[in-house]
C-alpha cells in the first residue's frame, strides 16, 4: 500500500491510468464504483485489511464493474 496508511494506488483496469484512493480507516472490508479519471468507465475497488491494527496490510483489487 502506498502512499498513505488509509488510500491506495490503484490502477483503471479499462485504460491503466493511475490514482489513489481513499481507504475507510479502521475497516476491515470496503468495496465502491468509481469512474476513471481519464477514461471515464466505472470500475470496482474492493479493499481487504489483513492482520492486527499495528501491522496491518490492505490487499486492493481493481475489477470491470
Amino acid at each position: 500500500m502506498s502512499p498513505g496508511e488509509d488510500s491506495a494506488e490503484v490502477s483503471c483496469p479499462y485504460c491503466g491510468e493511475s490514482s489513489t484512493v481513499d481507504l475507510e480507516a479502521g475497516s476491515h472490508e470496503e468495496a465502491f464504483v468509481m469512474d476513471c479519471p481519464v477514461c471515464c468507465r466505472p470500475w470496482r475497488v474492493r479493499a481487504r485489511a489483513i492482520g492486527r491494527r499495528r501491522d496491518r496490510k490492505r490487499t486492493v483489487i481493481e475489477e470491470r464493474s
